[in-house]
Formats: C-alpha cells, sequence, structure tokens
C-alpha cells in the first residue's frame, strides 16, 4: 500500500490541518436533508469518483489496477477532502454526524444484499467488516470533535490525523470501486479482487490512527490515592518499631 503515502505535501499539509471527521457521503434519500448547495456538490463529487472508480474496475489485471490507482488517487483525495470540508463548513455537525452513520448503515445493507452474487463471500465479509470498522471508526472521531488536544500535542495530534485521514480515503477508494462495480453490472477480475481485499484492510489503520488522535484527548485520570488514618493501636506498633530500629 506504498501508493497510499505518495501524496502531495500540500494535500498532507491541509488534511493535517482540516480533519473533517471521516469520509463518507450521505446516501441520496439522506442527502435531501442537507442544504441544497451541499445536496449539489455530492452529486457532483459521486460524479467525479465515478469516473475514476469506473476507469480502476475495468482493468483484468492486478498490476494494471494498481497502476490506475497510483494515479488517479492523488486527486480522488483532494476532492474527497474539498466535499468533506465544504461539509464541515456550513452542515451543522450532530446532523452530518447523523447522516454519516446512517450512509455507511445503507453501504453495509447495499453490501449484504448484493455482495455475494457480485463477488463472492469472501469479498463480500471484507466488505462488510471494512464498513462497519469505518462506521465505529466515524464514532471515535466524533469523540475527537468533543474534546480538545492539549498544545503540547498539536504537532503529534497533526501526524496522526494525516495518517487517519489517508488511511480513510484509501480504504474508502475500494470501497466506492465495489460499490461502483455492483451498480454498473460490471464483474471485477481475480487479481483485481485481491487488491480489494487488501485495500479494504486499511480500515483497521485508520482506527488504530483515529484512537491515538483520541488517546491524546481522553488520558486516563490519575488513581486519587486518600491518606493513611492510624488508629491508637497501630501508632502504637509504629513507636515500638521505630525504637527497635533504634536500638539495632
Amino acid at each position: 500500500m506504498n501508493e497510499a503515502f505518495a501524496l502531495p505535501q500540500g494535500l498532507l499539509e491541509s488534511i493535517k490541518v482540516a480533519r473533517p471527521a471521516i469520509v463518507a457521503f450521505p446516501a441520496e434519500q439522506s442527502a435531501k436533508q442537507l442544504p441544497g448547495e451541499i445536496v449539489e456538490a455530492v452529486k457532483g463529487v459521486v460524479a467525479l469518483m465515478n469516473q475514476i472508480t469506473a476507469r480502476a474496475i475495468e482493468k483484468k489485471t492486478a498490476e494494471d489496477f494498481r497502476e490506475v490507482r497510483s494515479e488517479s488517487f492523488p486527486a480522488y483525495a483532494k476532492v474527497m477532502l474539498a466535499l468533506g470540508s465544504l461539509a464541515n463548513a456550513v452542515v451543522y455537525r450532530p446532523l452530518m454526524d447523523r447522516l454519516t452513520g446512517e450512509a455507511f448503515c445503507e453501504m453495509e445493507a447495499d453490501l449484504r444484499d448484493r455482495g455475494l452474487s457480485a463477488f463472492g463471500a469472501e469479498v463480500r465479509d471484507q466488505a462488510m467488516f471494512t464498513v462497519w470498522t469505518l462506521r465505529r471508526t466515524n464514532e471515535v472521531c466524533e469523540q475527537i470533535h468533543k474534546t480538545s488536544v492539549r498544545e503540547e500535542d498539536r504537532q503529534e495530534d497533526a501526524d496522526f490525523a494525516g495518517h487517519y485521514l489517508t488511511m480513510a480515503m484509501w480504504t474508502r477508494f475500494h470501497v466506492d470501486c465495489l460499490i461502483k462495480s455492483m451498480d454498473s453490472g460490471r464483474s471485477l477480475y481475480p487479481g483485481v479482487l485481491a487488491e480489494m481485499i487488501d485495500g479494504l484492510r486499511g480500515a483497521v489503520n485508520a482506527y488504530a490512527w483515529a484512537r491515538r488522535g483520541l488517546a491524546l484527548r481522553v488520558r486516563p485520570a490519575e488513581p486519587i490515592i486518600s491518606p493513611i488514618v492510624w488508629d491508637a493501636e497501630e501508632e502504637e506498633l509504629l513507636a515500638d518499631s521505630s525504637r527497635d530500629l533504634a536500638l539495632a
């Protein structure tokens, strides 16, 4: 997955600054609850994503798929980041969090209903686990946005955010390829399916980086140790022990 980290430095820096919660498009029905301009932006981004994934899923070999993925992923990431930043700027966060959760649930249902006939059990099961993991990761990110990070941890937090979002977008690229394959009825070649499974596993990495970001904010409280209160008998025993040590 070395291509995942071959993003332009400027994009990585903007990722670290922006830190949107996670990459997810609201489903068509859910998107109707968003402002009209956001709905249009979502439609435009989906159209661009469809163009990118359509090129990827038509490849016959793993090598050809990796080549087109390497070429298209930076552009894919830029568009996804732009939409995430726009949504964070104009959509009330509780609404965005709820719609994002709904989007992941709908993706899980879609893969459960159509994935077996489209890809077989192994890819279907991996894809469903991946989307479930992304949904759990989104819940972690919701906690991150409700807390603050200490000034001395900001640089480390920015590094975690960059790794997290890169892996989240890398994973989502492969999920989108599978969804495009189901929607278009275009079967994936065996070598490409193997690459899909590998790419889907990036969700675990995204979750791990998000957890590290949360750990910077929610630190375990230091245990409160109450002072020991000695009774009269214990005080007398302590005095006797001290005298014995002095005479030894």
